[in-house]
């Protein structure tokens, strides 16, 4: 199993229980286990299988292409199914390109009877340049519970846009409100020189939202491709302005880009989400959070972290 060591001069605050993991998240997820911990909250916002990406392989080693999506995937949900506490939940991000194949795939895990909604999220208000009669503006954000019991802080209603209609509904429901993808984007560019640094990272505001309807004071939640570390931010938001404390643990393997500001993802992981504590502790007066930084002792310091001006 493998080893992971604590960094110091980039863990923030008090928090000892909120956790960024730099490593493959098989070898964490593995950590996890034998710790035996346990989560009320799984969100999974995989690399989307466009055809374009590179996956790292674990028995081999290294980042290839080609490698089987599914089987990937697979893999990890149902390690992660082992750590979801009996009454937790599964938000899945995903687009039109797998979404069947997430279906099959929460469903062979979790069961049929176990789906309990599919968010739809009006992800941005124009079309690309390679739409030429069809502009796919939505993804998905698919929900499984492990058991019949899980927890619901409010009615709500599945569809996700930037405007609410809230005080049209005479049923009460809730509609989520945030930003478009597009704005995410120029949020996190500018947090490092606007430099482009990231491409398609959810809002804060859309995991802050969603997070919130199902979260309740001491729960946690586990995060197992941390990209941009979104999932942190929004729940250290989420604390703040409710007054709660949910933990998270975020999980993202080294992947070096030297031409880049962030210079490596998992430095952007890390100095985002210290940008993000640093100004949530400033706006809520807010002195009791934090995280701390582990990486797999493989890795040096030097390799994972840089600062950034």
């Amino acid at each position: 199993m493998r080893k992971f060591v604590k960094v110091e001069g980039e863990s923030r605050g008090n928090n000892e229980n909120s956790k960024i993991f730099i490593g493959e998240n098989l070898d964490v997820l593995d950590f996890l286990l034998s710790e035996k911990e346990r989560f009320n909250l799984l969100y999974i916002d995989a690399p989307y299988n466009t055809g374009c990406e590179v996956f790292y392989d674990n028995d081999q080693g290294q980042w290839i292409s080609g490698i089987n999506w599914f089987d990937m995937i697979k893999q990890r949900i149902l390690k992660c199914y082992k750590l979801l506490d009996d009454e937790g939940v599964i938000l899945f991000s995903i687009d039109d390109n797998e979404l069947y194949n997430v279906i099959k795939i929460l469903d062979s895990i979790f069961g049929k009877d176990k789906f309990v909604c599919s968010f739809v999220w009006r992800r941005r208000n124009y079309s690309e340049l390679n739409e030429e009669n069809i502009s796919v503006e939505h993804e998905y954000i698919l929900c499984y519970s492990k058991s019949q019991k899980y927890n619901v802080n409010y009615k709500f209603s599945t569809w996700i846009d930037t405007i609410s209609t809230n005080s049209e509904r005479e049923d009460e429901l809730v509609e989520l409100e945030l930003m478009y993808q597009n704005e995410a984007r120029k949020y996190i560019n500018d947090l490092f020189n606007k430099e482009v640094v990231t491409n398609y990272p959810k809002p804060v505001t859309l995991l802050e939202e969603v997070f919130s309807i199902f979260l309740r004071d001491g729960d946690k939640i586990l995060d197992i491709f941390g990209g941009s570390g979104t999932t942190g931010e929004a729940c250290m938001k989420l604390n703040a302005a409710k007054n709660i404390t949910v933990d998270f643990v975020i999980v993202q393997i080294s992947k070096p880009k030297p031409e880049k500001t962030i210079y490596n993802i998992s430095n952007l992981i890390v100095k985002r989400n210290q940008k993000a504590l640093e100004a949530i502790q400033v706006l809520y007066g807010k002195s009791n959070m934090g995280f701390g930084v582990f990486k797999d002792s493989f890795y040096t310091d030097e390799i994972l972290f840089k600062e950034i001006d």
